[in-house]
């Protein structure tokens, strides 16, 4: 891909399915029992379509912080805190309104975790891929230097 804007976009999409799957299978295995047979498609799906919908408008912000970041030439790696510590922000406030949506006080410290560690695990995953935004110039070493 040439065009940066659909490299950033693919990045967020990424972020975005990744912690989408994490959240949906251990949620689904939560719900179940920890178990993979009785019923977990049900769990799956309804997890799938609930963990698509609020997590849509996080999507829509790593985006943008991204996006911010390599227009203003924001070093990779201050990208990539930006977009974890928003990404995980963003987990809690989601969770807390999800949970009081749905009243489910009581499940509601694991379905904190769980979507936690989806976080954490997707943006963790795109470390590599966020360092090669911005290509190493004279300018990044000179602002370093400063």
């Amino acid at each position: 891909m040439k065009n940066k804007t659909l490299i950033q976009l693919w990045i967020a999409i990424k972020i975005w399915i990744i912690a989408v799957t994490i959240n949906t299978f251990a949620g689904s295995l939560f719900l179940n029992g920890f178990s993979i047979s009785n019923g977990i498609q049900e769990y799956m799906l309804i997890g799938l379509a609930f963990s698509l919908l609020f997590s849509f408008p996080v999507f829509l912000t790593l985006f943008f912080i991204i996006n911010r970041g390599v227009s203003h030439g924001i070093h990779p790696k201050k990208i990539f805190e930006y977009i974890f510590y928003t990404g995980m922000v963003l987990t809690v406030l989601v969770t807390l309104l999800f949970v009081y949506l749905l009243d489910i006080k009581e499940i509601a410290i694991p379905f904190f975790i769980i979507a936690l560690v989806s976080c954490m695990g997707s943006t963790g995953s795109q470390y590599k891929s966020i360092m090669r935004l911005i290509p190493k110039t004279a300018t990044m070493i000179e602002n370093f230097l400063e």
